[in-house]
């Protein structure tokens, strides 16, 4: 397709389609998924194209952008593209999969395993998880008697966050954490709202987490936890 067929068949106007294929500009969501109808190339590939092939916006290789100054802007697009899925996905339940594998492709950290679980009265209930790094399975549920303190800054709502594991946690605390996930953690976000447990973890690379980066993770929970409950409540 040429640059004018694909701004007329995505509804957008020709320069804004200019800018998007010489990698000037960032697609919205909106115009991500238009693009998708139009061309047939997947909305990711339009967001991120350093990590899909898109033959439209050509990169030298698809690799981890750590460094990339955009870093933050594909972080920001990661989430929306988490939400949307999650939005748009008629099984909520089977949603949080698709959710912890986007974080997973696009926030560019390698060695980082991306968690949501449920507070249930029993302990912490698995949603969904991106996997550990040493390919080991994650526990279904973790029961409360076996990190009470952990549990109870859950139940409160609370936000954990380490850029160096295990700085900033009581050494009891950081012992029930590595007792029930058993990794050599270098950094850790745990996110609590609205009934849901949303976890962070890298064993690779230590992660400096600022404050609105954690104001942004938290806005996200909330989300994900809001069209949950609602899903709950309709089914």
């Amino acid at each position: 397709m040429t640059q004018s067929e694909i701004a007329e068949a995505a509804g957008r106007s020709q320069s804004s389609i200019h800018y998007i294929l010489n990698g000037d500009r960032m697609p919205s969501i909106e115009t991500a998924l238009n693009l998708e109808k139009a061309t047939g190339i997947c909305r990711e590939a339009w967001l991120f194209p350093e990590r899909h092939w898109n033959p439209y916006i050509p990169f030298d290789n698809n690799n981890f952008c750590s460094t990339c100054p955009n870093r933050p802007i594909r972080i920001m697009k990661s989430i929306e593209t988490a939400e949307t899925h999650f939005e748009q996905t008629e099984n909520k339940r089977e949603a949080f999969k698709g959710v912890v594998e986007i974080h997973k492709t696009y926030t560019g950290v390698k060695g980082a395993m991306f968690v949501f679980k449920e507070i249930v009265p029993e302990g912490l209930k698995l949603l969904a998880c991106s996997g550990r790094s040493d390919g080991q399975p994650v526990s279904e549920i973790l029961p409360k008697d076996s990190f009470k303190q952990l549990y109870q800054i859950v139940l409160n709502e609370q936000t954990i966050v380490t850029p160096y594991f295990p700085h900033g946690l009581s050494e009891s605390l950081a012992e029930e954490i590595n007792l029930h996930f058993n990794l050599k953690l270098k950094s850790m976000l745990f996110i609590a709202r609205g009934g849901l447990l949303f976890s962070m973890y890298s064993d690779v690379v230590s992660l400096n987490w600022t404050n609105l980066g954690v104001k942004i993770g938290e806005k996200h929970v909330e989300r994900i936890s809001n069209l949950w409950k609602e899903y709950r409540e309709a089914n």
